[in-house]
């Protein structure tokens, strides 16, 4: 069971990291903010699960979650970026920042 709630909260860490990262470029301070916080809380219980076994037969179902998770963050990330309108920082020169 410890395998199968790693591959998920891994799955998820790296669903909402991306998310997070993408969020930090992006003009949208309301998405960022909640993005991080989501991340942050992911990493705390995906890191609470790894410390309460540190056994390496939990290392392959952490990367397999997380090489899943990076994909699915980027796609889930573009859909959610063009529909609040959030565009990266390098063409917000001259735009103030929304949200």
């Amino acid at each position: 069971m410890q395998i199968i709630t790693l591959l998920f909260l891994s799955f998820l860490q790296s669903v909402t990291f991306t998310m997070s990262s993408r969020a930090r470029n992006r003009s949208n301070y309301k998405y960022n903010l909640f993005c991080t916080v989501v991340s942050n809380s992911v990493w705390f219980l995906t890191l609470r699960e790894v410390v309460l076994d540190p056994s390496l037969t939990l290392l392959v179902p952490y990367i397999v979650g997380a090489g899943f998770g990076t994909l699915l963050g980027t796609k889930v990330s573009i859909l959610i970026e063009h529909k609040i309108g959030a565009k990266a920082d390098e063409n917000m020169r001259h735009t103030r920042y929304t949200g």
